[in-house]
């Protein structure tokens, strides 16, 4: 009945199933990067409230971020001119965490195929070596952290980073900032690498919030 108590939940959670099925669909036969970036976006927003609705909120925040982080130009890269370029140093007080992660160059793995073998994985870990993080083009990006708090923050940031690089690549500004501020900012204790627990629980509560 429309009107029983339980109607409207699973009929909200029925249509949730439908469009992640869907988005998910249209990701993987979009052959527009762009496109694909953008659907992907809603997509791990939209797992990422059903793993609210299951009541998993640590792994809803993990989604939302690492979905957010696979938003193609958007992800630790942005597109100038038909060609891939690497993030830069955009700011440093605004967000210590995330400008800490442009200080070293992240590798790019060219191939945009879904890894399916060891052969392919190794290639990948091969061009990633000792960093945390791994671009694979046109495909996504991998996290590694000591734990799942740390790998969700380092993505969070991650996207942080690249859509303010993105913005000042749309409006032909240079997305570094002087190497006087970077020698500074490498000079300070800590370097933006504090305690990950005030962080973590800050996008918790941000996303039982939201």
């Amino acid at each position: 009945m429309v009107d029983s108590p339980s109607f409207w939940p699973t009929a909200f959670d029925g249509l949730l199933c439908l469009m992640i099925l869907l988005l998910g669909w249209r990701v993987v036969f979009t052959t527009d990067l762009f496109r694909a970036a953008l659907t992907f976006f809603v997509f791990g927003l939209l797992v990422s409230l059903a793993w609210v609705r299951l009541q998993a909120v640590d792994l809803a925040l993990a989604e939302a971020a690492i979905g957010a982080g696979l938003t193609g130009d958007a992800v630790a890269l942005t597109i100038e001119n038909g060609r891939l370029e690497a993030l830069k140093p955009a700011f440093g007080g605004f967000d210590p965490r995330a400008m800490r992660l442009a200080l070293r160059p992240i590798p790019v793995f060219e191939s945009s195929l879904t890894l399916h073998t060891k052969e392919q994985v190794h290639a990948m870990m091969a061009v990633m070596g000792d960093n945390d993080i791994c671009i694979m083009r046109g495909h996504g990006v991998v996290v590694c952290g000591k734990s799942v708090e740390e790998a969700t923050i380092k993505a969070i940031k991650l996207d942080a980073l690249a859509e303010i690089n993105l913005a000042l690549a749309r409006l032909g500004k240079s997305a570094t900032i002087s190497e006087a501020d970077i020698a500074a900012f490498q000079a300070r204790a800590g370097k933006g690498d504090g305690s990950l627990q005030p962080v973590w629980r800050y996008y918790v509560e941000w996303l039982k919030n939201s």
